[in-house]
């Protein structure tokens, strides 16, 4: 695994640390999938490095971390449906 990626992975596995801190139940599948969505959204150019500094912002924005965990749950609830 190239370094880069491995830093992604470890900043993923890190907000997912976060969110389990705060005791929200999520999928770490999941939860790529809508930070990859809201990435999307907001940045037209992907590299790797910016997504990895994403990432890493979602876990100390409380208000971006909140919004997160909106999503999660409607996604959930979308697939429950």
């Amino acid at each position: 695994m190239k370094t880069l990626e491995r830093l992604q992975q470890n900043a993923l596995n890190e907000l997912s640390d976060k969110l389990k801190e705060l005791n929200f139940k999520h999928n770490q599948k999941d939860l790529l999938f809508i930070v990859m969505h809201n990435y999307n959204k907001e940045f037209t150019h992907v590299t790797p490095l910016n997504l990895y500094h994403y990432i890493n912002g979602l876990k100390i924005d409380r208000k971006h971390l909140n919004n997160l965990m909106h999503e999660i749950q409607c996604y959930n609830l979308m697939k429950a449906n």
